[in-house]
C-alpha cells in the first residue's frame, strides 16, 4: 500500500470541484467548555442537549389551494455534490429531523485529521462552534499548509460545520494523538457527542508522515500494530462505565482501527456499538477475518470504497463493500472530499474499476508469495531506503524526485537480489495499468541502474 502511495503521489492531479468560503477570525467567545468527560446517557428529547426546533420547510406545509409549497431543501437535495455541499444543503436540518446518516459518518471521520492538540479539554468537552473559534485563533490556513498540505481541507470543514444548525452543538472530547518513530505508530482519535445522545468515536487515518505509511504496510505481517493496540485502549478508556450507544469509524487506516477496536474492546462496550464504519480502510490478514472476534462484529461493519479503490481493497475484509462514486479518478478517489453525495447518502457506483481489481490481485499475489518474516524484512529495508532520502513525509519525498530516487536506489543495494527483483516486479506490474507515469518512470529508472550495477 505504501508503495502505491509513495510512488503514485501524483497519480492524478487532485480535482477541486468545490469552493470554500474564506476563513477569517471569529470574534465570538468560546465559553462553553464543559467539565465532563462524557455525559450520562442522553436519549433524544431528554433535555441533556439544547433543543432544536425543526425548520418550517421540513414539514409538509400546504396553502389554501391545497398546493404544496415549494421546498428549497428538496430541490437542493436533487443535486449531487461533496461534503461541503452537504453542509450547505442540509446543515440546517437537525438530527432530530434527519437522524445520523452515512454522510455524517464520512464528515466526522474526515474532521479528525485536524490538529486539535491542546484545544479540546483533557477532562471535558467543547462544542464544535467553540472549537472552531479556538482553532482559528491558534492557526491560519497557511500554518496548516506549511505543516502538512495534505490535511488542509479538514480545518476548512470544521469552519463550515461549526456554522451549521446540524453540527454546531455537537461536542468534541477525548482527543488523543501519538507519533512514535520507534514504535512505528501514527495514531489519533476523538469522540463526538451527538445531539441524539449517542457518540461517534473517530480514528484518524494515515497522514503524510512516512511513519504512518510504514505502519500501514506493517498490517501485512503483524498480528497487531501499535496503532491497533492504542485504538482498543482508547475505546476501553473513554467508554467504560458509560451507557451511550456508540458508533465508531474512520477513513483509510482509521477505518481499519475502528474495526479492530470494535473487535477487541470490552464486551459491555461492544454490546453498545451500533455501527462500525470503514471508509476505504484496508482490511486484515485472513487469520483475523476468520476469527470468532471478527465474525461477532461483522454484522455491524459497513465498508465503503470508491470505484478505483486501492487502499480499501488491500488485505481481507470478509464483507461485501458498498462501492461509491467519486468526482476524481485513480488514487485521488481515496480522498473523502471527492466522494459524491446526494441528500443524506453517498452515491452508489455499479462496480469496481478494472484498475482497482488489477491492483488488488497484484498486491494479493505479492503478499501471498512472501511469508510473514520475509514481508517484515522487506518492509524494514524498503523504508530504510525511503528514509535515507532525509524525508519525513511523503510530500518531502516527492518534492525532489531525482534526489529521493538516487538515495532510494543507493540504500536498495542492501536488499537481497531476490527481494529487489520482487520489488521491481511489483512496480512493473503496477506500471502496466498505464495510469501511473511515476511508477513506470521509477521502475524503468531502477531497472536501468541495476543493469549497470
Amino acid at each position: 500500500m505504501s508503495i502505491t502511495k509513495i510512488i503514485s503521489k501524483k497519480l492524478n492531479k487532485e480535482h477541486e470541484h468545490f469552493k470554500y468560503e474564506p476563513i477569517g477570525n471569529d470574534t465570538k467567545q468560546a465559553s462553553d467548555e464543559g467539565p465532563m468527560k462524557l455525559p450520562p446517557q442522553a436519549p433524544s428529547g431528554s433535555g441533556a442537549f439544547p433543543s432544536i426546533k425543526a425548520h418550517p420547510s421540513h414539514s409538509a406545509v400546504q396553502n389554501g389551494s391545497n398546493e404544496k409549497r415549494k421546498d428549497p431543501i428538496r430541490e437542493a437535495d436533487e443535486r449531487a455534490g461533496n461534503l461541503f455541499d452537504y453542509v450547505n444543503w442540509r446543515g440546517d436540518i437537525p438530527m432530530s429531523v434527519d437522524p445520523f446518516n452515512e454522510v455524517d459518518n464520512l464528515l466526522l471521520s474526515a474532521l479528525v485529521y485536524s490538529p486539535f492538540g491542546g484545544l479540546i479539554p483533557e477532562n471535558g468537552s467543547i462544542s464544535l462552534y467553540s472549537l472552531n473559534i479556538a482553532f482559528w485563533n491558534k492557526y491560519t490556513i497557511g500554518d496548516i499548509i506549511a505543516v502538512n498540505p495534505a490535511l488542509k481541507y479538514a480545518p476548512r470543514l470544521l469552519k463550515k460545520i461549526s456554522e451549521s444548525r446540524r453540527f454546531r452543538n455537537v461536542r468534541a472530547c477525548s482527543f488523543t494523538e501519538e507519533l512514535n518513530a520507534i514504535d512505528q505508530c501514527q495514531f489519533a482519535a476523538m469522540t463526538f457527542m451527538l445531539e441524539d445522545g449517542t457518540c461517534y468515536a473517530a480514528f484518524r487515518g494515515t497522514d503524510d508522515t512516512i511513519i504512518g505509511w510504514r505502519e500501514d504496510l506493517n498490517l501485512s505481517y503483524m498480528a497487531m500494530t501499535r496503532g491497533q493496540e492504542y485504538a482498543v485502549a482508547y475505546m476501553d478508556r473513554v467508554f467504560a462505565g458509560s451507557s451511550q450507544f456508540i458508533r465508531i469509524g474512520g477513513h483509510s487506516k482509521g477505518g481499519n482501527l475502528a474495526v479492530y477496536a470494535g473487535m477487541y474492546c470490552l464486551p459491555e462496550i461492544q454490546e453498545r456499538i451500533r455501527e462500525i464504519y470503514s471508509n476505504d480502510g484496508p482490511g486484515f490478514n485472513r487469520k483475523i477475518t476468520s476469527s470468532d472476534e471478527y465474525w461477532r462484529i461483522l454484522p455491524k461493519i459497513v465498508k465503503y470504497i470508491p470505484e478505483d479503490s486501492i487502499v480499501g481493497i488491500l488485505l481481507d475484509s470478509g464483507t461485501e463493500p458498498v462501492i461509491v462514486k467519486s468526482s476524481s479518478s485513480g488514487i485521488s478517489q481515496h480522498s473523502p472530499y471527492t466522494w459524491v453525495v446526494r441528500r443524506n447518502r453517498i452515491l452508489r457506483a455499479e462496480k469496481r474499476s478494472g484498475m482497482s481489481k488489477f491492483v488488488d490481485k497484484t498486491m494479493d499475489d505479492w503478499i501471498d508469495k512472501l511469508d510473514p518474516d520475509s514481508r517484515r524484512v522487506f518492509i524494514e529495508v524498503l523504508f530504510k531506503a525511503i528514509e535515507s532520502s532525509g524525508a519525513r513525509t511523503i510530500s518531502e519525498f516527492t518534492e525532489d524526485p531525482v534526489r529521493s530516487y538516487k538515495a532510494f536506489y543507493k540504500s536498495m543495494k542492501e536488499i537481497p537480489r531476490e527481494q529487489r527483483a520482487t520489488l521491481l516486479l511489483v512496480l512493473s506490474k503496477l506500471a502496466e495499468s498505464g495510469k501511473n507515469q511515476i511508477v513506470s518512470g521509477l521502475s524503468n529508472y531502477l531497472s536501468g541502474l541495476m543493469r549497470n550495477s
